[in-house]
């Protein structure tokens, strides 16, 4: 099975940024979303022309209604939390969601083979990702994972600005 990282595509320079200043960033960094039904606000830099992509990966990863539906119709598990990007001086409002995948402990240190070298030299152990679809590795920052089909099906529906590099597999039989 083929995994990937999804990303925000570095060729969109002007996505919209939460300021980093803010005190309810900060909050939404630190804390795991659980079941707080509360919807948070974020002020956004609105001194520029901003975009607004499907998947905005900064400090805090936020996602697309879109990209919601189809990240919990492959990983049920996924806990959302609706976060309102607003910039103020043009009085526009985005929903986004903020959101919590397992974090998976499968990351593999092997001899450069050529394995590792589709994605910046992450390589995963199948068995232990076992069915999850979508999910962090542990000890790799905020990289988001996807298996093969929540990428293709997300790239099927016309996603903006959203970037997939593969990573290597390694199964029972390679280590």
């Amino acid at each position: 099975m083929d995994y990937f990282i999804m990303s925000l595509d570095p060729r969109l320079h002007n996505a919209a940024k939460p300021a980093p200043e803010s005190p309810a960033l900060r909050d939404l960094a630190r804390k795991r979303i659980g079941r707080d039904i509360n919807t948070k606000t974020l002020i956004v830099d609105d001194s520029k022309h901003n975009e607004y992509p499907d998947f905005l990966d900064g400090t805090v990863m936020l996602v697309s209604e879109k990209l919601k539906n189809i990240l919990s119709m492959y990983q049920k598990d996924i806990i959302f939390k609706a976060v309102v990007l607003i910039e103020r001086k043009k009085n526009r409002q985005e929903l986004y969601y903020q959101f919590e995948v397992p974090e998976i402990d499968c990351k593999v240190d092997v001899p450069d083979r050529g394995i590792g070298s589709k994605a910046e030299g992450l390589v995963i152990d199948q068995e232990k990702v076992g069915y999850a679809r979508v999910f962090r590795v542990n000890y790799y920052g905020k990289r988001l994972l996807v298996r093969l089909d929540v990428a293709e099906s997300i790239l099927r529906r016309d996603s903006y600005a959203v970037r997939f590099n593969r990573v290597g597999v390694i199964t029972k039989e390679e280590i």
